[in-house]
């Protein structure tokens, strides 16, 4: 499995970009297989997408979150993860544990520019750089 990590500290945008990855894929003629919100913004999803089959995770605030949305993806037979990770959470421990290789992770970093969330601008391109890697 393929795991690509929205990354970033509280409020830079990470579930508001991950809930626009969603509608992208959507757009581009993804079909959702199953969805669940789940509290506030946050929700997870199955997509089929280019004959794959992708989950989406959007809660990240904890370890804990980052080993639901792995146990998530595998056990629903995706091929590729997208997730949301808070910078400073203990990520290493979880891979670790799930025998998961560094080779198979790809971090997306959101970063905060003088207090201001990362721009729609900047979302954009970062969503465009993980549909561009999901794709090939």
């Amino acid at each position: 499995m393929k795991y690509h990590f929205v990354y970033g500290q509280q409020g830079v945008g990470k579930t508001t970009a991950i809930g626009r990855l969603y509608k992208a894929i959507l757009a581009l003629g993804g079909k959702t297989l199953e969805f669940r919100h789940l509290f506030d913004e946050d929700f997870q999803a199955i997509v089929s997408y280019l004959d794959k089959k992708i989950a989406i995770y959007s809660p990240g605030d904890e370890c804990q979150h980052l080993q639901t949305a792995i146990e998530y993806a595998m056990s629903n037979g995706c091929e590729i993860l997208v997730a949301a990770v808070r910078k400073a959470t203990h990520y290493n421990t979880v891979l670790d544990a799930l025998g998961i290789s560094r080779d198979d992770v790809r971090w997306h970093e959101f970063s905060e520019a003088d207090g201001v969330p990362a721009c729609h601008r900047t979302q954009n391109e970062k969503i465009i750089e993980i549909i561009i890697e999901i794709s090939q």
